[in-house]
């Protein structure tokens, strides 16, 4: 089985692929196939957010064994845990609010879609 690194790897790189079609291909969608795409965003994005709350989670782990068994040595290590548990925090969080404007925005494509233009 492959290791989870290897795997956030292919899907950065799928990722890359993706984002050179969608550069190419965008501009020929319509309104429907635009919400669509932005609705299928949505759900990697939700995968996104999961992937990254597990390994924040992993870091929160790994930073209170260490403060444990170090007990008050290598404080300089554990102060940058500290500074990566708050970094990925924030970026964690950030995510979560990307998908909500991304929903937002494609909501009202679906709008605009169901009752027209006017």
């Amino acid at each position: 089985m492959t290791g989870l690194p290897e795997q956030i790897k292919a899907l950065s790189e799928r990722a890359s692929e993706l984002r050179d079609a969608a550069e190419l291909r965008s501009e020929k969608l319509s309104l429907s196939d635009t919400a669509l795409s932005l609705e299928h965003l949505l759900d990697a994005v939700d995968a996104l957010w999961s992937v990254l709350g597990s390994l924040n989670t992993r870091v929160e782990t790994i930073r209170e064994r260490e403060a444990w068994v170090r007990a008050r040595t290598e404080k300089t290590a554990l102060d940058r845990l500290d500074v990566a548990e708050v970094n990925l925090g924030y970026g964690h969080e950030g995510l979560m609010v990307a998908r909500h404007l991304i929903e937002l925005g494609r909501a009202e494509l679906v709008t605009v879609e169901r009752e027209g233009w006017e």
